[in-house]
């Protein structure tokens, strides 16, 4: 309560807090409790645009592609991305510059994403492969002690380890332009 969600936390809902969510307003949707009157859209698709380096802009994306009512553990193990939600994503990329950056943020990891298409035919993989910018995907749903990288065509993806299980957090940042990535151990 003391900080300000929009300029200091940028967080996204997991399968653990989708966990049995019977509607996208119910009662027991405790992602959503406190944060205003916020749509369906905004939940699953929402984006924050930053000036960071020479006039360029860094677009972060956040992503929740969830459907309600959900299952209980462990059925919500695979994003339920259709084809509004990566209408929504493609929405959020219009106004993206040649030379500006674009950071994804999912629990989940590209490669879990089914291979729906947009009502344009792009799939998630294609938003972040697209080679006229840079794309970056972050995730965390496998947990990974360490994390790991995978190149994403043009676009690079950063799965990251989960403070709770590895004791162990990724911390990402953009430097004149150049995308740093470094994993940082909790030692209390």
């Amino acid at each position: 309560e003391n900080y300000s969600r929009d300029v200091n936390f940028f967080d996204i809902a997991g399968n653990h807090d989708e966990f049995g969510v019977f509607a996208f307003d119910s009662d027991n949707h405790y992602f959503i409790k406190g944060r205003g009157n916020m749509s369906q859209d905004e939940f699953k698709v929402s984006k924050l645009v930053r000036d960071y380096y020479n006039g360029r802009k860094v677009h972060l994306i956040k992503l929740a592609p969830f459907l309600w009512p959900s299952a209980r553990s462990p059925f919500v193990f695979w994003p339920k991305g259709n084809k509004h939600f990566l209408d929504l994503v493609e929405k959020s990329l219009e106004d993206v510059g040649e030379d500006d950056t674009v950071v994804f943020f999912c629990h989940y990891q590209l490669n879990l994403f089914d291979n729906i298409k947009s009502s344009n035919g792009n799939t998630m993989e294609s938003f972040v492969q697209k080679p006229s910018s840079q794309r970056y995907f972050i995730s965390v749903h496998m947990h990974p002690p360490n994390a790991y990288f995978q190149h994403q065509g043009n676009g690079f993806e950063a799965i990251a380890p989960a403070l709770k299980v590895s004791g162990k957090f990724g911390f990402f940042s953009l430097d004149h332009g150049r995308f740093v990535y470094k994993t940082i151990g909790n030692s209390r």
